[in-house]
């Protein structure tokens, strides 16, 4: 299907070959077995890598003339390294024992789901060893669990304890490119070279260099500095958000209608405020895909996996919401990303050349929002200003921002910045995962957010809703408008009239499914839990 993302050949020829290969071994899985390392979906490239460095603006921006690839190098050799942050990469790992496994699905940085012991009866391969002795307590382990779980119908999560950690295992795994080539040297010089593990990292390194070739060339091995000369920060900041560097292309990745129809689409909020998607990875689907894992089955019905997505916001099972991203761009006031919206860490984010630069225009808020303190909430505003009084402190706004401008002009931009607020506009990027996205909007869509990032938190939201709109809606019901009850609180509501001989009234449920009105008679402590 055609994308307007990022195609990079290397990685759609991955994908291509996962896909062959698994639809095969769904046809035959007598004859076809799937493939022991795949990438099932990438985001981004060495395009995007140029695009985040330079926000949007490309290599045309710098009067020097250099290749992509000496740029690449020195990206790392300056210590630039969030750009590459841009470029994800999702593999499915089979067939790989267990003992092995741990080496990749505890890196830190990785987004993992693995098939549970606690779900799904684990696989019957085993890794072979060259020790008669140790086959056999193998084949005898695997017989007495089974026996376990056919004869004694034990709890899996008790019958998988006597198994080896030879037993195989299988897993969704998603990295970063910054940190896959950490991952990849490290592992390299921490493994003994007869482990099994560095079959699997010459694999996915074999990906990695050919998804994004030159970035991940310069990671692996640095380069030298360039000599740019960058242009001043309004050239930076001022102009529109930039359209594609790219035309759109065939991918054999999942297309998310709704996200194309909206990518490199400026959406205008505050006075001067931008905000496009300019990349994705995943879907709705992608994450239903990564929770099913754990059971060790493939996809179901439609309803079915809405029910699933459902119940993973429900009960805060977030590490399958890692595997839907969406990488966004903007101009915001300082004050607001990334003085706010920076703090939520485990977004990633960058600037020019890693450098946070602050344009010509400044944000004047309207007379609706400009308001006198709120004297018992410190985080709030409360009355308005009469429309005189208004005019008279906008007019100093203006007035002082144009001094601030006047005053640096004649200055390089690392001093000139120290002058200026911080309601002068910046220009960034970001990437959010759905589990992210939903901590950061919990917070920034509260009431009591400043009411400036609330605007561009909608705008992030909006997107959200696009590119997964069973799990946005999910966050809506269970986290967004949802509310906590305390053991006093709950406790006043048993004991009070509310619940009249203690009986929930039934056709006041009929929106809730039935797991879901046993789990509040639960929260009522009408159930025993």
């Amino acid at each position: 299907m055609l994308t307007k993302r990022y195609v990079s050949p290397g990685g759609e020829d991955y994908v291509k070959r996962f896909n062959e290969a698994a639809f095969q071994a769904f046809a035959d899985p007598e004859k076809n077995k799937p493939l022991k390392v795949g990438l099932t979906d990438y985001m981004g490239g060495d395009g995007t890598v140029i695009r985040a460095a330079t926000v949007g603006h490309g290599l045309d921006i710098f009067p020097e003339r250099f290749s992509d690839e000496a740029f690449f190098h020195h990206l790392v050799a300056s210590g630039i390294e969030k750009p590459f942050r841009t470029v994800q990469l999702k593999f499915l790992f089979t067939q790989m024992p267990i003992n092995t496994a741990l080496q990749f699905v505890y890196d830190p940085a990785c987004s993992v789901n693995e098939i549970s012991g606690r779900y799904s009866v684990l696989s019957d391969k085993q890794e072979t060893v060259n020790n008669e002795l140790l086959m056999n307590v193998s084949k005898l382990s695997r017989a007495q669990y089974e026996s376990f779980l056919e004869q004694h119908e034990l709890a899996r999560e008790l019958a998988r304890t006597i198994l080896g950690t030879n037993t195989h295992t299988s897993f969704v795994w998603k990295m970063n490119l910054f940190e896959l080539a950490r991952f990849v040297t490290h592992q390299r010089k921490f493994l003994k070279l007869n482990n099994l593990a560095h079959d699997f990292i010459n694999k996915i390194e074999s990906i990695a260099s050919v998804t994004a070739p030159y970035s991940w060339s310069a990671l692996m091995n640095p380069g030298k500095k360039l000599s740019l000369t960058y242009p001043r920060d309004e050239a930076i900041v001022d102009p529109e958000l930039s359209p594609a560097l790219w035309s759109p292309q065939e991918t054999e990745r999942e297309v998310v209608t709704a996200m194309e129809d909206d990518l490199f689409h400026s959406h205008h909020f505050l006075d001067h405020g931008r905000f496009q998607t300019v990349d994705y990875l995943g879907s709705d689907q992608a994450v239903v895909s990564a929770a099913r894992i754990s059971y060790g089955q493939g996809t179901i019905k439609k309803r079915e996996s809405a029910a699933l997505l459902r119940y993973l916001i429900r009960n805060a099972h977030t590490s399958p919401l890692e595997m839907a991203v969406i990488a966004v761009e903007e101009k915001n006031p300082f004050f607001s990303d990334p003085r706010q919206v920076g703090r939520h860490r485990t977004a990633a984010w960058g600037s020019f050349m890693d450098e946070v630069q602050l344009g010509s225009q400044f944000y004047l808020p309207s007379k609706d929002q400009l308001r006198q303190q709120d004297t018992t909430n410190r985080q709030g505003r409360a009355e308005l200003y009469s429309d005189e009084v208004a005019s008279d402190i906008l007019k100093a706004m203006q007035a002082i921002s144009e001094t601030q401008k006047d005053i640096v002009n004649n200055l390089s931009p690392e001093i000139s910045r120290l002058a200026k607020g911080v309601g002068f506009y910046t220009r960034t990027w970001r990437t959010f995962d759905a589990n992210n996205n939903s901590r950061f909007l919990a917070l920034r869509l509260d009431e009591h957010a400043q009411w400036e990032v609330r605007q561009y938190a909608q705008q992030v939201f909006n997107a959200f809703r696009l590119h997964t709109p069973v799990i946005a809606q999910a966050f809506v019901d269970y986290t967004l408008e949802t509310m906590r009850f305390s053991r006093l609180e709950r406790e006043a509501i048993v004991n009070s009239r509310v619940l009249e001989g203690n009986v929930l009234d039934e056709s006041s449920l009929v929106n809730l499914s039935e797991r879901e009105k046993t789990e509040l008679k639960k929260k009522l402590g009408l159930l025993k839990p």
